[in-house]
């Protein structure tokens, strides 16, 4: 009898145990560096980008970082779902910047891989 308990437990766990998934969120980029090209220095620039859930658990947007105080920005939708996209909109204003123009965003979440980076770059003409 006891045999016949172990020999269920143990197919139970060969075709039940191996099959289970392990449940996780993963933030996907549209793009990891936004070319922002010739800019004028009293120019301000809205950019837009996508992001998307492609795990199999919620992903939650906890906070949108930038590297400078001439950028901000934020996220449509914070919480998404499997499959789910939202939209990223920031704002960039080059008043302060010289020439060329690198600038971080990061956006922090609840994945394996908390923080996922995006650049900004490109290249201001005109001011000082």
């Amino acid at each position: 009898m006891k045999i016949k308990i172990i020999y269920i437990l143990l197919l139970y766990y060969v075709f039940y145990g191996c099959n289970t998934e392990a449940k996780a969120p993963f933030l996907k980029l549209e793009t990891d560096i936004i070319n922002l090209g010739n800019i004028i220095s009293n120019d301000t620039l809205k950019v837009r980008f996508k992001i998307f859930n492609t795990g199999n658990d919620t992903l939650r947007i906890l906070k949108l970082g930038t590297s400078c105080g001439c950028t901000d920005g934020y996220v449509h939708k914070k919480i998404l779902l499997p499959n789910d996209s939202s939209l990223v909109s920031l704002n960039y204003s080059p008043i302060l910047d010289r020439d060329s123009i690198v600038k971080s965003i990061i956006i922090e979440n609840n994945s394996l891989e908390p923080f996922k980076l995006v650049r900004l770059v490109g290249f201001k003409k005109g001011g000082f």
